[in-house]
């Protein structure tokens, strides 16, 4: 009797959370998603909705594939998948690895030497370079990596059991929501099954299909939270006019190092929707944007790398319609951007069946998804 309050608290919280997966230890999420890059398990969808261990997971997912091709960034570079590379490149998205441009560094120095990708698409977001949004000072990235951040179960049922409750009471979670889970166990967590979002064995991620801006019910419905954001100057839409220097040093002591180690680096500058860049500078308040081209290209082209900028999505001949807000590309957007790198370095060019390819994006179904998707 004396634990019946405690059960009857916890006891559907605790249930819930085992049965959608979201209790799942980090070592059999990555040994799931590393049975299915070998063919030995059923492809995986990992999805939790309350925690969020992808530095650790994109790093143990690095660390597994061995990938000869290695798409290293923010959440701006998780629209890269492996069907846009031949087999050669063994491609993995390392997508939301890093955050800041300070965590490029520490992130390579945990691939342990031999063990290099032969290419890294390295995707350069523009506020990187921005000294009023990141002035990089020290954060705890090391410890991240690590696994510093990652709670036990019993820890993310104490902080997390009234959301559950909360999000059953509005509906969020579902009865139908537990069921998913028994019938496909390739989906784990909540927002693989709820949404059936999630990231791949790729290291992609797999966008719900209304989280777009021709959705109403999208946060960034037509734009409006992207152009909240330039309105109030926040959430990496910081007004700045210059490129800060010692973001520059950081990524020429990145490419050294690279360079040192035998890796090629592709650059890119990430897209935003064409509407959306030029309202950034007709605003007149982001002068460093345009900076950025002439600043960094000769950066990688001194050490034989290549450099794209992709900052105005139309410059792919794509649409605004080939966005999930306003600084992210669709799937689709991205595949143009391979074929378009590809097409003009030899080196990458070795990963990518171009043709196919452009056949593959010019029969796309819409403008999100290129390829089938089973996971």
């Amino acid at each position: 009797m004396l634990f019946l309050p405690v059960v009857l608290v916890f006891g559907f919280p605790a249930g819930l959370l085992s049965l959608s997966g979201e209790l799942t230890p980090i070592a059999e999420l990555t040994a799931r998603q590393s049975h299915a890059r070998q063919q030995i398990g059923p492809p995986t969808l990992i999805g939790l909705a309350y925690t969020d261990p992808a530095e650790l997971l994109k790093l143990r997912g690095t660390l597994d594939a061995q990938a000869n091709v290695l798409a290293l960034g923010t959440s701006r570079a998780l629209q890269f998948r492996a069907e846009m590379f031949n087999a050669s490149a063994r491609f993995f998205s390392a997508g939301r690895a890093v955050s800041k441009i300070r965590h490029l560094r520490p992130f390579l120095n945990q691939i342990p030497a031999g063990r290099e990708p032969k290419v890294i698409v390295l995707g350069l977001d523009q506020y990187f370079f921005n000294a009023n949004w990141d002035n990089l000072a020290n954060d705890d990235y090391g410890r991240v990596l690590a696994g510093a951040r990652q709670l036990s179960p019993f820890e993310i049922l104490a902080n997390h059991f009234r959301d559950v409750y909360a999000d059953y009471a509005s509906g969020k979670i579902s009865a139908a929501t537990l069921a998913a889970a028994q019938q496909d166990p390739r989906r784990i967590g909540l927002t693989a099954l709820g949404k059936n979002a999630g990231f791949r064995s790729d290291g992609s991620y797999r966008y719900p299909r209304d989280d777009n801006p021709q959705s109403q019910t999208w946060r960034d419905y037509q734009y409006r939270d992207t152009l909240n954001r330039i309105a109030s100057g926040g959430f990496r839409f910081e007004a700045g006019d210059a490129v800060n220097p010692a973001a520059i040093a950081e990524l020429k002591t990145f490419l050294a190092e690279c360079r040192r180690r035998n890796i090629y680096v592709v650059g890119y500058l990430p897209p935003y929707a064409h509407s959306i860049y030029k309202t950034m500078l007709d605003s007149g308040k982001f002068g460093y944007l345009t900076q950025l081209d002439p600043t960094l290209r000769p950066l990688f082209a001194e050490l034989g790398y290549a450099f794209f900028d992709f900052s105005d999505l139309a410059s792919l001949n794509a649409s605004d319609a080939e966005t999930l807000d306003g600084f992210h590309g669709s799937e689709k957007a991205y595949g143009r951007m391979v074929l378009h790198m590809a097409e003009r370095d030899a080196t990458l060019a070795h990963y990518v069946d171009a043709p196919a390819l452009r056949a593959a994006i010019e029969r796309a179904p819409d403008s999100y998804l290129i390829f089938a998707d089973g996971f």
